[in-house]
């Protein structure tokens, strides 16, 4: 997919991106986008708002091998816990 800024002279392209259907050689939620802007070297993830919504066609063109399922079984991101080791000694007063 391109990304496109609108300007006073038509679309001008400033990124691109796809629709992330694998991480770490493992099957994901087909919920997640992979786009780099022009000008900046990192890529960035996106995530779709309402996956369920987007019709089939157009989230097939966004690079997605399968449709977003409700039921999904395959793996998510899941939030880590807050350390929860204390100090041992307490603060000098």
């Amino acid at each position: 997919m391109v990304f496109n800024a609108i300007t006073p002279e038509g679309l001008l392209p400033i990124g691109t991106g796809n629709g992330i259907n694998r991480s770490g050689g493992e099957p994901v939620s087909r919920e997640h986008i992979a786009f780099k802007l022009e000008g900046d070297s990192a890529v960035r993830i996106g995530k779709l708002d309402a996956p369920g919504e987007v019709p089939p066609t157009l989230h097939a063109l966004l690079g997605f091998d399968q449709r977003w399922k409700e039921e999904n079984t395959l793996p998510k991101s899941a939030a880590t816990a807050a350390p929860s080791v204390q100090p041992s000694d307490p603060r000098p007063v």
